[in-house]
C-alpha cells in the first residue's frame, strides 16, 4: 500500500520519519516550508526519496486533496494532516507532537491511542493501520457529523450577524 508521511512540528521526528519514508518507499510531505528546507540540506535523503518514490519531499499546498488522494494511507505528525486524511477517507496514524491534539482527535473518533505510532517498527505500524482500518466506519461517521456541525455553526454565526445588522 502506498503510504504518505507528513512532517511534524518536531524536527527530529520529521527527520526520523523522512529516513523511514526513504527506506520504505513512502511519499514525504511537509506542511511547513522550514521543514522542507531542513530536508533539502540532506541531499542523500532528498535525492533518495526522489529516486525511490519518484518525487522529492513536497510541501502540501492548495492541491492537498489531490496530493494525498494518490496514496492509500497516511502517517502524520500534524493535527491538520490527520484531519485532512480523515476527511479524504484515508486511514491515518498520528505521530506524537508538541500538544495532545492528535491523541485527543483519535480518542474523539474512537480509534484511541492505537492510532498513534511512536516508534517505527514495521510490524507495529502495520498492526496500528489494521486497527485504524477496522475502525474506518467510525471515522467516516465522525467526519460526517463534524461536517454537519461545522455547517450548522457557520449558519448560526451568519444568522447572528444578520440579526445584529438588522438591529
Amino acid at each position: 500500500q502506498r503510504t504518505a508521511v507528513i512532517d511534524s512540528v518536531d524536527r527530529d521526528v520529521t527527520l526520523n520519519w523522512a529516513w523511514r519514508a526513504l527506506i520504505r518507499g513512502h511519499g514525504m510531505f511537509v506542511m511547513h516550508p522550514m521543514n522542507l528546507d531542513r530536508l533539502a540540506r540532506r541531499p542523500l535523503l532528498t535525492r533518495g526519496l526522489a529516486w525511490r518514490t519518484g518525487s522529492p519531499p513536497q510541501l502540501l499546498n492548495d492541491q492537498f486533496a489531490t496530493q494525498l488522494a494518490a496514496f492509500d494511507r497516511v502517517i502524520s505528525g500534524r493535527f491538520h494532516g490527520c484531519c485532512l486524511a480523515m476527511m479524504l477517507g484515508l486511514p491515518v496514524l498520528g505521530l506524537p507532537s508538541n500538544t495532545h491534539k492528535i491523541e485527543g482527535l483519535f480518542n474523539d473518533v474512537g480509534i484511541g491511542n492505537r492510532g498513534v505510532v511512536d516508534g517505527g517498527d514495521r510490524r507495529d505500524v502495520q498492526e496500528r493501520f489494521q486497527h485504524v482500518q477496522a475502525a474506518q466506519a467510525e471515522v467516516d461517521r465522525y467526519t460526517s457529523a463534524a461536517r454537519r456541525e461545522i455547517e450548522a455553526l457557520f449558519d448560526d454565526n451568519a444568522s447572528l450577524a444578520a440579526n445584529q445588522q438588522a438591529a
